[in-house]
């Protein structure tokens, strides 16, 4: 009888101490899933939450688990490339105001297998696993390359240099937003994503199984004025690019997304398939 009553003891106790640990998981679990990052955040004290955000996007994509979204909570300036390997993700501002997140001078530059030291796009999105997501939504946010380019000549980096080569240092950043994904990723302009004043060789790059879609509602545009984009005198530049630079990938442009005021070229396919159904000025 004694055994019984410790054993039905115990079995409450278990149950009891289980309860609320399995309530704090769920709570956890909805918790991860939305990182936020403020300009008064911190990279190194803060946990992504809501009253202790992250300071970068580069922080934030790199801490956020597949599937996640990240909240904006104010203007941001960028220095560091937000890049991240086979997840998906979503950037957006928090509440109803858009937030302008805007490249920084002394933009750091990054390296990796194929280009060694290269200057970056503000947000990279790499695929290179077959049984993983890949991708990136935007909505409701405006990045502005604020007419910056890293480096003098207006190429595209060179693949296949040594690690340790710094040549690819001279060419601007390929975007403002690139991949180059050996499976399917999709980068998604949804409604009230903006980007603006592009200072490289495009605003978007995607090459290979990469994809690009812009929403109706989202928008690629030029607005500084006398904003001269131009072809340099260098002899290996060929661009800047477009707007919008396929490379062997494919663009879908629905009906109410805009590519406006865009001083140089809109669309340029280097190999791939485009189908444009917005407007484009």
């Amino acid at each position: 009888m004694k055994k019984r009553i410790l054993s039905l003891f115990l079995t409450l106790i278990m149950a009891m101490t289980l309860m609320p640990v399995s309530a704090l998981a769920d709570e956890l679990e909805v918790t991860v899933a939305e990182i936020y990052v403020s300009s008064s955040g911190d990279d190194v004290s803060g946990n992504g939450t809501k009253d202790s955000p992250y300071a970068t996007l580069a922080k934030a994509v790199d801490i956020a688990p597949d599937g996640a979204t990240i909240y904006v909570m104010s203007d941001l300036t960028m220095t560091n490339c937000a890049r991240y390997y086979n997840k998906n993700l979503t950037i957006t501002s928090l509440g109803e105001k858009a937030f302008t997140v805007t490249r920084g001078d002394g933009f750091v530059t990054l390296n990796d297998n194929a280009r060694s030291w290269y200057n970056p796009a503000m947000i990279e999105v790499q695929g290179n696993q077959a049984d993983a997501e890949c991708g990136l939504t935007l909505t409701n946010i405006i990045l502005n390359d604020a007419g910056k380019h890293m480096g003098t000549v207006f190429a595209q980096a060179i693949s296949g240099v040594d690690k340790d080569n710094e040549s690819n240092l001279v060419y601007v950043q390929d975007a403002m937003i690139a991949s180059n994904a050996t499976v399917p990723c999709t980068i998604t302009l949804g409604e009230g994503a903006i980007l603006r004043n592009f200072g490289g060789m495009s605003a978007v790059r995607v090459t290979d199984q990469a994809k690009l879609v812009m929403k109706s509602g989202s928008v690629i545009e030029d607005t500084i004025e006398d904003f001269n984009r131009t072809k340099g005198t260098a002899t290996d530049e060929v661009g800047p690019a477009g707007a919008v630079w396929l490379q062997g990938a494919i663009f879908e442009m629905e009906d109410g997304a805009v590519i406006s005021n865009i001083n140089g070229r809109a669309v340029y396919v280097d190999g791939g398939e485009a189908a444009i159904g917005g407007k484009i000025s």
